[in-house]
């Protein structure tokens, strides 16, 4: 028999979904959305979500759809780590964390 207690839930991605949420929204102003992206040659990847103008400078409409905190970004990319924290019995809780501008 199996103790309960020792199995590990399955991971949900959440990442996966704030990307694609994004992806339908900042993605349609010519901005790159990419998730789990490749850090080394090996694993481990990270929960992050990678966003990419195709433009010279940030449009008013990609401005308008970015998140709080990252709109007066001027980096050609911006790096979006996504925490997901869940306690038995409370809700569920999430927050991105802006990481510092890329060039």
């Amino acid at each position: 028999m199996v103790d309960q207690s020792m199995v590990q839930p399955a991971q949900t991605p959440w990442h996966r979904f704030l990307a694609k949420a994004l992806e339908l929204s900042v993605g349609l102003e010519r901005i790159w959305v990419e998730s789990e992206v490749q850090i080394s040659s090996e694993p481990p990847r990270v929960d992050i979500v990678l966003l990419r103008r195709e433009t010279t400078a940030w449009t008013a409409a990609q401005r308008a759809l970015l998140p709080d905190g990252v709109r007066d970004a001027t980096a050609h990319s911006i790096l979006l780590e996504f925490k997901y924290g869940h306690t038995p019995g409370l809700t569920a809780s999430s927050k991105v964390i802006p990481s510092s501008a890329m060039k």
